[in-house]
């Protein structure tokens, strides 16, 4: 059986090397040509040590390039009679043959790879999700250099054609969530961006972002998507209803719900709610959650119709890329640029739902700030916006006094604070950082707008 034709054109890079020592101008033009597209190692090290000496302004020839090499008189000879033969006219053509012919032994890698792991009886579902992180590399360093390149004067007319496109809607280009602290203050949720909502446990993060989602899936046709790593499907969908029947004036707690306690009158009632559910509230309650897999399945639903908005609940405990000689620092920063990238590619806004450290507890002052992010990797500087779901009587209720006669006053502070929970955007990219009061009946995990002065 003879050997398979390997995926390279010799006769092409031959005759690009040629060229470059012919004329070492066409350097920047083929700056896009990496040493490692040679299928033949002499010519890859005769292309690396050329474009080296072409960077730092040096020339090269066959003399200074064999040198650089260390090799010897033979070597010489062979680059020498390249320049002989070249046809610098033809360099461009022959580079994209050479790329090409690259790309091609990469995808016939990846393919080999998952034949071999494939017979080995790996794991299905990992061996896709792997195959489709390894041609999503492929096809980013692949795409025509003038996939995202757009001339200055193009560009600012597109700009000027969506704030037209804004001003005859009358609204920003964001998703509307029906709560300030998201509508007003970022101008919604916008499609390329990464918003962090963060705090300590027990200040209402989850429930902030279910209210927005919920929000927004009732104010847009398209999809809104909920991955819920913390609570199970049927847990979120006691808040849903348990928020809906507070609205409808007649609220059920969300821990009521359950047959025990509920008689008919109430089952029907929450039925008749159930109808008014959005369909475009996508929950998804998957207990193993990955960047990976939520690009899947982001992408997948992007196929379906337009994503609004996708809430991650939360980052923390998702399922970790390999950490083996990393610090924390960097595997998280490698989980958020990879939703921020996801963000930009699904054209859709990713809220992410984040833990912050312990330092807090530690202060007088418990209101969350940016530094209490920085040992968590790169999720301040991904992030377009930040916002703290702060409820100062969570701690007040812990620092009852002893003597009796403050507890009156501690008394009427935690009934005046009992419902407030403030937002904090501690950063807004192209907004203003600021605080928004929000309203927190957490019996019914509903949370609305305080009124503003003079409302």
């Amino acid at each position: 059986m003879s050997a398979p034709t390997p995926l390279a054109n010799i006769d092409a890079e031959l005759s690009l090397v040629g060229s470059l020592l012919y004329e070492n101008k066409l350097g920047e033009q083929l700056a896009y040509v990496s040493a490692e597209y040679f299928y033949d190692g002499f010519l890859s090290r005769v292309w690396e040590a050329s474009m080296d000496l072409i960077s730092r302004g040096d020339v090269a020839d066959p003399v200074s390039v064999v040198e650089a090499l260390g090799e010897g008189g033979e070597e010489r000879g062979i680059l020498a009679r390249l320049v002989a033969d070249a046809t610098p006219g033809s360099a461009k053509t022959h580079a994209d043959i050479v790329v090409n012919a690259a790309r091609l032994r990469q995808v016939a890698g990846i393919a080999d790879d998952l034949r071999q792991a494939a017979r080995s009886g790996a794991d299905a579902f990992n061996l896709i999700a792997n195959a489709e992180r390894d041609f999503a590399r492929l096809v980013q360093e692949a795409a025509p250099a003038s996939t995202n390149l757009i001339d200055a004067r193009s560009s600012v007319h597109m700009t000027l054609d969506e704030i037209d496109r804004e001003a005859v809607q009358g609204r920003a280009r964001g998703a509307m969530t029906g709560l300030r602290c998201f509508d007003r203050r970022l101008r919604g949720l916008r499609p390329g961006w990464l918003v962090v909502v963060a705090g300590r446990p027990s200040m209402g993060k989850t429930a902030l972002a279910r209210a927005a989602a919920f929000g927004c899936a009732q104010r847009t046709k398209h999809q809104v998507v909920f991955f819920a790593l913390e609570m199970a499907r049927r847990e979120l969908d006691e808040r849903t209803l348990s928020q809906m029947s507070h609205m409808a004036g007649d609220g059920i707690a969300y821990k009521d719900m359950n047959g025990d306690t509920l008689d008919a009158s109430d089952r029907a009632r929450l039925r008749d709610l159930a109808h008014k559910v959005p369909t475009n509230f996508i929950i998804d309650d998957s207990p193993i959650l990955s960047v990976d897999y939520v690009r899947r399945r982001v992408l997948a639903l992007k196929q379906r119709g337009p994503v609004a908005a996708v809430f991650i609940d939360y980052l923390q405990i998702m399922d970790r890329p390999d950490a083996k000689g990393r610090n924390e620092a960097s595997v998280i920063g490698e989980m958020t640029k990879g939703l921020k990238q996801l963000a930009r590619e699904a054209e859709t806004c990713v809220v992410l739902l984040s833990q912050i450290n312990r330092g807090v507890e530690s202060r007088d002052d418990k209101r969350p700030q940016l530094s209490d992010l920085r040992e968590s990797g790169a999720i301040e500087q991904d992030a377009n916006a930040v916002l703290f779901p702060y409820r100062e009587v969570y701690y007040l209720e812990r620092s009852e006094p002893t003597e009796r006669g403050k507890r009156a006053a501690w008394e009427e502070q935690c009934a005046l604070m009992h419902r407030r929970m403030d937002v904090l955007a501690a950063k807004v990219r192209q907004g203003s950082v600021g605080k928004d009061e929000q309203v927190y009946y957490a019996e019914y995990d509903h949370i609305e707008d305080a009124p503003e002065d003079g409302q």
